[in-house]
């Protein structure tokens, strides 16, 4: 290393940029000094800290930039460098006591702080950390966010900033206490803190919202119409009532006479947590693992390998040049919060997860999004577009515009764009999603007009059995097989062939969202004779039609029902099996099944007689099976 430090003083030029020796001997020093330390952490030698605090490599680099080297600090002492008597310098271990002790320390509101901006510090030098660009605004408010969780309130005080106001907002929710309330306790507590000496006191309840949305972990709350018929939004923002069906839109409370929204959705957005996965350089080069893992032939282990992605790639090349654009997907169930047996109440989370990290992480609950929660009592159906107007204006955004990201891992700026490969759900899930009906006649989306379900007169309602032959290869034997499927019948025809994105746009073009006025009663008239229902917001899209797959289905939610209604028949569990009288009329007319058809005095066999072998297997099954 050079004795020649006089950089260290010569932090700006005459134009007031950072000087380029400045920052190479930065990030010497910085790659130098993280080595010595197993756990990350090392003594911040800006004007401000003084060696006196232990900070993230990161953060020690941002405040030298910012603020500069202490006074004289030539020898690096804090930092295990010992002068020699001919001028030289060399490195000790440095004082183990002091790591130990600040791995020993645990703060549950850094490590929160950590968690929400997917925080991996590496813990040892990584290689090159030369800085191409400045951090971005964003990134910048971010890392002031960080340095937030270790300044103590006061010097010796063992709450930092972030910890005071974290419990202070803990305290107010929990006690329900008003703003009013939550102030004066701060001002009360403020009382103790030490006037002679630097200290943070802690704000009042609006500042404390005002600090902690820097994290970016806001949350939109929009009024919605109560029957869930439109959202109090963008140009409909100042409505008083709905304007689709009159309704109102506040309540007037009985004890402070201000009005109170009858309905309210909430709106997370995504575009901040997207930003945060560049933020720590561990996380942004997992974000460009879709493009440079080796691709097995045949095999698919990632999204990636899909034919629909590398479909997407070869329309839209601009976008699939730069690996660390964002690819998303979608998925929606409902689920009641209070318990099978508590109040009736269906809540809808819309959550997205991006797909250019690993197999191993993408699907980590940390990179599940909650980007919407659509409020009940009942399920939004065919209404759900409402809620999701947010969301597909955000995307488009990310599409057309992008949003400029500090990329920690490459030490650059860019422009981060990004898109919605599919969505995932369940078969009614599935419906209000992509508008196309799962009931009736038309239900299968693959068949579409060409479907083959009829009517079971005695059941009253259609079957779709027995059409699954025909996308068997063609020389399958279970197509000539006229015994033990249709009577008499053998196919000898293909299934019909894909309806590609641009097919299924024009299909739609009569159709209107239901975001717009008379968009309900107009597809109740134009979809009567098809299996659209509606217009699916996700039309909007401008990349939607080029899709290979735009809907996909939870195969595990699927397999979980038909094997619960399997079983519920083998076993004859009352009011869940699919045997019942009706039902073996209309087999009768269909299949050869002489075990289940009516004797001769007109009766059918008793349903424990006809399932009682394959009920002893099942029974074996899941006496043997481990789960």
């Amino acid at each position: 290393m050079s004795n020649n430090r006089s950089w260290m003083y010569k932090r700006l030029e005459r134009r007031g940029c950072l000087n380029d020796d400045f920052k190479e001997g930065v990030n010497e020093f910085i790659q130098t000094t993280v080595t010595l330390y197993s756990n990350g952490v090392i003594a911040c030698s800006c004007r401000k800290c003084k060696n006196r605090k232990w900070l993230t490599w990161d953060i020690v680099r941002q405040h030298l930039f910012e603020k500069g080297f202490i006074d004289d600090y030539y020898v690096w002492a804090a930092h295990g460098e010992t002068p020699n008597s001919n001028g030289l310098v060399y490195f000790d271990q440095p004082n183990s006591s002091h790591c130990n002790a600040s791995e020993a320390q645990y703060d549950p509101y850094k490590s929160m702080f950590e968690d929400a901006v997917r925080n991996e510090f590496p813990t040892e030098n990584q290689g090159d950390f030369l800085v191409s660009d400045e951090p971005s605004a964003a990134a910048k408010k971010m890392y002031e966010m960080l340095d937030m969780t270790s300044q103590p309130c006061f010097e010796g005080c063992p709450m930092t900033e972030l910890s005071a106001m974290s419990e202070m907002l803990n305290i107010k929710t929990e006690m329900n206490l008003s703003e009013a309330a939550t102030d004066r306790i701060a001002q009360f507590v403020n009382r103790f803190s030490p006037t002679k000496i630097p200290n943070r006191p802690i704000p009042n309840f609006n500042k404390i919202k005002r600090k902690l949305s820097l994290l970016g972990m806001t949350s939109q709350s929009i009024d919605c119409c109560q029957k869930g018929c439109m959202i109090y939004w963008n140009g409909d923002s100042e409505l008083m009532e709905c304007k689709f069906c009159g309704g109102a839109r506040y309540r007037i409370s009985k004890q402070t006479k201000k009005p109170i929204p009858l309905a309210r959705m909430e709106y997370f957005p995504l575009t901040p947590r997207l930003q945060r996965l560049y933020a720590s350089d561990t996380t942004a080069e997992k974000m460009r693992w879709h493009k440079v893992h080796h691709r097995e032939e045949g095999v698919m282990q990632h999204p990636s390998d899909a034919k629909a992605w590398i479909h997407f790639d070869n329309l839209h090349p601009d976008f699939a040049e730069d690996p660390r654009n964002v690819r998303l997907g979608l998925c929606s169930d409902g689920f009641q919060p209070f318990g099978q047996f508590g109040q009736k109440y269906s809540c809808w989370p819309i959550i997205v997860t991006p797909y250019n990290l690993p197999p191993g992480r993408c699907m980590k609950q940390q990179f599940l999004f909650l980007s919407i929660l659509v409020p009940g009592r009942k399920k939004p159906t065919k209404g759900i577009d409402v809620y999701l107007q947010p969301l597909i204006e955000e995307l488009k955004q990310l599409w057309e515009v992008g949003v400029v990201t500090y990329d920690a891992f490459s030490r650059e700026n860019f422009n981060m764009r990004a898109m919605l490969l599919w969505t995932i759900s369940d078969f009614p899930a599935y419906a209000m999603l992509s508008g196309w009906s799962t009931k009736g006649k038309f239900a299968c989306p693959c068949c579409a007009e060409f479907t083959e379900a009829f009517w079971l007169s005695h059941s009253k309602k259609h079957s779709w059995f027995d059409n699954h032959r025909k996308f068997l290869p063609g020389d399958h034997p279970f197509r000539f097989d006229n015994e033990n499927f249709t009577k008499g019948k053998s196919i000898f025809y293909g299934p019909p062939l894909p309806r590609d994105g641009s097919y299924c746009y024009d299909e739609v073009g009569s159709l209107m969202p239901v975001t717009e006025l008379g968009g309900i009663e107009h597809n109740k008239i134009a979809g009567k004779d098809i299996g659209w229902k509606k217009r699916s917001i996700f039309w909007d899209l401008p990349y939607w039609k080029d899709l290979l797959v735009r809907h996909n289905l939870d195969v595990m939610h699927i397999e979980k029902n038909f094997i619960e209604n399997m079983f519920y028949t083998i076993l004859g569990v009352p009011g869940k099996s699919k045997d019942h009288a009706k039902g073996r009329m209309d087999m009768e007319q269909i299949c050869h099944r002489p075990s289940i058809e009516r004797d001769s005095h007109e009766k059918f066999p008793n349903q424990h007689i006809c399932y009682q072998n394959k009920s002893k297997f099942s029974r074996n099954c899941l006496k043997t099976n481990q789960v």
